[in-house]
């Protein structure tokens, strides 16, 4: 190189420029490393993925080279090719829906192929529990309240709730006695109430208390009269009240209130969930007094009477939870009510010593599972109800005191095909023979 300038600079002033230009790229060439001047060449990544238990191929794995935008999926062999790559060391992802996600780190030489061959262990796929919560609409001519209608109300029991609705009659025994229902002028014992799909009925009057039931405890309920109540089967000549309760609760609530006749209650309730199920449990208890006063009839002496003997004292209790099993969703519930009250019979013939006990245990299972078109439940209820009736001093007859024990099981196995058929509209064409 040396030489080279030496030589250009014997040149004559007038030629100096055209040397100097002659010998750059000459100059360039020298300077530049051997090393420097190897060409490149793209790079191929290929191999095959398969379970690492059983050995099969798995498809549609995502292969994601790093650092780059270059991504493939395995074909039904598990195998995969990406062209055109860079030299270099890379690090590759393998992820597919089930398995564990594999990371893996690969050199790829300039203008040769690399072989990846990996084992995916596999993982099953968890996903949030998704709690979708869908407001039925009632049949025509049916009549359904949520629970804010229930709420905004100020119900205190079932039959409260349920007070002044079209061909609805609740029958009070007083101000603290039994509730039933009647439906457009039926019988008590005619209409089927059902708890969280478990009859509610009294297995020896047919009939149902719904002052059992506070309010508090309600999500739902829905009256079907007539015609739609048949498939219910017996009992449910006049119609049928379904009574939905509640699963999920607030962390911890309460509530107190008072009012008249001596009216005091208390209602506490908490919830949570404890993985995949939700749980709420909660206690409350109510009382009255229920003395007043009120005039006689003439026919009866008139004068001021006092009502006495029409107190009552409740307490109750209930456990919920609820949550996925075997491709469905089940339900469980414990409940407990003990009620003392009094009966103080009617105003010309009063019974100011008649009392009544009861205590109910009540326990209900239930598991429904639905699949497209079908579906498939099973229901399990169980009561254990023990009343008594007293009065040592009747004003007619002779002095009582029964005690009546009674043990219900039952079960309900239910499934629907999801069966249609498609009608077709047939026109009969007239032809000329």
């Amino acid at each position: 190189m040396r030489a080279l300038l030496f030589a250009s600079s014997g040149a004559t002033e007038s030629n100096r420029p055209a040397y100097r230009i002659a010998l750059l790229p000459l100059l360039l060439l020298t300077l530049w490393s051997p090393q420097r001047a190897h060409a490149q060449y793209p790079a191929e990544l290929a191999g095959r993925i398969v379970d690492r238990l059983t050995g099969d191929a798995i498809e549609n794995v995502l292969v994601e080279v790093l650092g780059t935008e270059r991504t493939t999926r395995t074909d039904g062999r598990g195998g995969f090719r990406l062209r055109g790559l860079a030299p270099g060391r890379f690090q590759v992802r393998l992820s597919h829906i089930g398995y564990s996600p594999a990371v893996r780190e690969v050199e790829l030489e300039n203008g040769s192929e690399s072989w990846l061959a990996e084992e995916l262990a596999a993982r099953p796929f968890e996903l949030d529990e998704i709690s979708v919560q869908v407001e039925a609409k009632a049949p025509p001519g049916a009549i359904r309240m949520s629970r804010e209608e229930i709420e905004s109300s100020g119900a205190l029991t079932a039959a409260d709730a349920l007070d002044g609705r079209a061909g609805v009659v609740i029958i009070r025994r007083g101000p603290t006695g039994q509730q039933t229902v009647s439906l457009r002028g039926s019988a008590a014992d005619q209409v089927l109430i059902l708890l969280d799909g478990a009859p509610l009925n009294d297995p020896l009057t047919g009939a149902a208390d719904l002052s059992t039931i506070a309010a508090s405890q309600i999500e739902s309920i829905t009256v079907l009269k007539g015609s739609r109540s048949a498939r219910f089967g017996p009992g449910a000549e006049a119609g049928v009240v379904l009574i939905e309760t509640r699963v999920a609760a607030p962390p911890l609530s309460a509530r107190a209130e008072a009012g008249s006749l001596g009216y005091r209650s208390g209602h506490a309730e908490s919830g949570g969930r404890v993985g995949r199920y939700t749980w709420s449990g909660g206690g409350y208890a109510r009382g009255a007094d229920g003395r007043f006063t009120y005039q006689r009839p003439e026919a009866l002496g008139g004068g001021e009477a006092t009502r006495t003997n029409n107190d009552i004292t409740e307490l109750g209790g209930f456990l919920t939870t609820g949550g996925p099993l075997s491709g469905g969703r089940l339900r469980a519930r414990l409940g407990y009510t003990e009620i003392e009250r009094g009966l103080p019979g009617l105003s010309f013939v009063p019974t100011p010593n008649a009392r009544q006990e009861l205590a109910r245990w009540r326990g209900q299972l239930n598991w429904e599972r639905t699949s497209g078109r079908t579906g498939l439940s099973a229901r399990l209820h169980g009561i254990s109800q023990n009343v008594r009736f007293a009065d040592p001093d009747p004003p007619l007859g002779l002095p009582y005191d029964t005690r009546t024990d009674s043990r219900v099981l039952g079960a309900r196995l239910s499934g629907d095909l999801g069966l249609e058929t498609d009608q077709e509209d047939h026109h009969d064409h007239g032809s000329d023979s």
